[in-house]
């Protein structure tokens, strides 16, 4: 769920909230206030119910690389309809708005060329593994639990995607 009523029906009646594309300022002011909201309308707690992002992880010992990859992942869930609530919330509208444009005329690969750095800073953990270590604390923050998933839409390569998510797991697995 991203929109206020999903979190407030989430606090009053499930166990966890699962939501995608969000950023550590919409969890804080969006989707915890309404979570709490529907909690304490349920006489419930909080801690009653679990929160759980799908986060979009690129790592490679190449910034370039690893921004390029998050920057296709990045365009193509920005244009989503159901996103327009956070990226609204973060003030990105012209951004998405030149992105839905250039995905319109141009296609997909149009994207690792127009997504802005704003853009990728706002809903990708995105770097080198110091810098997405670093990124990690921030929705570590606010969610119980962080689920990182690595770029995977065309044009990334199969291979490219691979080696994002080895990346991944050198960064964040536990050893």
């Amino acid at each position: 769920g991203l929109r206020p009523k999903m979190a407030q029906l989430a606090g009053e009646k499930a166990n966890g909230f699962l939501g995608f594309l969000v950023t550590p300022k919409f969890i804080k002011e969006v989707w915890g206030p309404n979570l709490a909201a529907g909690t304490q309308k349920a006489g419930r707690k909080r801690k009653d119910v679990e929160t759980a992002a799908l986060v979009l992880c690129s790592v490679s010992n190449d910034r370039k690389e690893a921004l390029r990859r998050a920057r296709i992942n990045v365009g193509l869930y920005a244009c989503y309809p159901v996103v327009e609530i956070v990226v609204n919330h973060m003030g990105l509208q012209e951004e998405r708005a030149a992105v839905l444009q250039a995905l319109m005329t141009e296609g997909p690969a149009a994207m690792e060329r127009v997504v802005p750095d704003a853009l990728v800073k706002a809903f990708a953990i995105a770097g080198t593994p110091d810098e997405c270590r670093e990124q990690y604390q921030a929705y570590k923050e606010v969610l119980d639990h962080v689920v990182l998933h690595t770029p995977y839409v065309p044009p990334i390569a199969q291979a490219d995607s691979e080696d994002a998510f080895r990346n991944a797991v050198k960064t964040f697995g536990r050893h």
